[in-house]
């Protein structure tokens, strides 16, 4: 029995957010690119709150409005061990999109600028050489092409086997839930975090409408849901679940994403924060420097390890301080912690730094800033002795 053969210049293998982005951005440079995603629909249950800022959305092609976006953020309050608390009013609002339309939205942006998506393709195997790569699918035969670009996800099979490192998965939850019992505000983020239930873990509440919630859960380690779950009870809040997803999240930072004629995109390149496992603010940008670099090598010959190079140059200094951000978060005691939000609370000059700090995505720079601070050193010094 023969197999059919394809061709095109990329194949995208994945269509989540980086490879539909990615797919989109290849395709207005002009070239063909097919998307093979397994699941036979993108309205498959998201694997992230979807809290971005409007820059995000902007590099993205999108504005942030309604029905893309749930809520707007102004007030995030974080309540500490004890119940201590402090809100803070950023300077930049927050969008919570509805993954399910965002998906769609960004395949209808791969479609109309000219990719071809096709859906229930499991790609099983790709043979490399330097020339061209040799995608093989379960049940649409094979596609001879130019550059693959694996975007898909944190499962990482492929690009573990073609590009090595190691990714050293954390956990988290994400729940749709009705508010039983707590104090939600419609545009208010509720973080909750108590290293005596679990180090390193955080949780939120992210209002989406009426009673409805996106309650979730970050944790290095353990169980995510029996994580979550104490920490609500700890803070005196009571959800209904009406959808729960369990599922792994990078905190580890950049992983190996260029090789021969392969690159990797989005999770499968490690491309999410250490700080709190969030991708999207990084696609918006690291979508653009793939598609240049795959443009290049198939129209000049550059080698696509300037892919990689480029991404390091732009983000590596941003990775190293989430990465020790996340490190001191990791260890960080309930004590400190609690003086912490005691001093944020009182010091109105160090709580105007945080809330009118340029971004949040880039929360591994404002904790190196805040630690150059002598009150913070001080604090920590005297609570530790």
């Amino acid at each position: 029995m023969s197999v059919a053969l394809s061709e095109a210049d990329v194949v995208v293998v994945g269509g989540g957010p980086a490879g539909l982005r990615t797919a989109a951005l290849l395709a207005e440079r002009g070239l063909q690119s097919v998307i093979y995603e397994q699941q036979r629909s993108l309205a498959a249950i998201p694997h992230c709150a979807g809290v971005v800022c409007g820059e995000t959305l902007s590099a993205m092609g999108f504005v942030a409005k309604p029905p893309l976006v749930q809520t707007v953020l102004n007030e995030v309050r974080v309540v500490g061990p004890g119940g201590v608390s402090v809100e803070l009013k950023p300077k930049q609002s927050a969008y919570v999109l509805d993954r399910g339309l965002f998906d769609c939205a960004l395949a209808a942006s791969a479609l109309q600028a000219g990719a071809e998506l096709v859906l229930g393709v499991h790609v099983t195997h790709i043979e490399v050489s330097k020339e061209r790569a040799l995608v093989v699918t379960t049940n649409a035969g094979k596609t001879r092409c130019k550059v693959v670009v694996i975007a898909e996800g944190i499962g990482r099979i492929l690009a573990a086997r073609l590009l090595g490192g190691r990714m050293r998965p954390a956990s988290a939850a994400l729940l749709h839930a009705a508010v039983i019992q707590g104090d939600v505000e419609e545009d208010r983020c509720e973080i909750l975090v108590d290293p005596s239930v679990a180090k390193g873990a955080f949780a939120y509440l992210i209002p989406i409408e009426d009673n409805l919630v996106k309650a979730g859960v970050v944790a290095p380690k353990g169980d995510p849901l029996n994580i979550l779950k104490q920490l609500l009870q700890r803070f005196g809040y009571q959800i209904q679940p009406l959808q729960t997803v369990v599922h792994p999240v990078n905190l580890s930072g950049l992983l190996p994403s260029s090789r021969d004629c392969v690159i990797a995109v989005g999770d499968a390149a490690g491309h999410s924060k250490p700080t709190t496992g969030g991708g999207l603010w990084l696609i918006a940008h690291t979508s653009s420097l793939a598609a240049d670099a795959v443009c290049r090598f198939i129209r000049s010959g550059v080698d696509l390890s300037t892919y990689e190079r480029s991404v390091k140059q732009r983000f590596g200094s941003e990775f190293a301080k989430m990465q020790k951000a996340r490190a001191i978060f990791n260890y960080i005691s309930a004590r400190i912690l609690r003086a912490c939000i005691r001093l944020l609370n009182e010091d109105h000059e160090l709580r105007s730094i945080v809330e009118n700090w340029g971004s949040m995505d880039t929360l591994g720079s404002l904790t190196h800033a805040l630690l150059k601070l002598d009150r913070v050193a001080r604090l920590i010094k005297s609570v530790l002795h």
